[in-house]
């Protein structure tokens, strides 16, 4: 962006070029969160016993937004 907005900008077209094709070359990273503890708390009802109903609200948005987040990024790679 610095490069774009640069009042010289036609001093740095090949670099602007150049990290446009790397910007592009988008290296597939699927997002994998480490669910192991979520998946803990579920099997074993562990959730229940949080007292603080705000707490566990926070900690089930939580896991909606992983799985979410998954499956956009499955949709992306495609």
């Amino acid at each position: 962006m610095f490069m774009l907005n640069n009042a010289d900008n036609k001093n740095m077209r090949n670099s602007i070029y150049y990290l446009a094709i790397q910007v592009s070359l988008r290296i597939p990273v699927l997002f994998t969160p480490d669910n192991g503890t979520m998946q803990q708390l579920k099997k074993s009802g562990g959730l229940r016993l949080i007292s603080k109903r705000a707490v566990a609200d926070s900690i089930a948005r939580y896991d909606v937004s992983t799985r979410n987040m998954e499956t956009f990024d499955q949709i992306e790679s495609k």
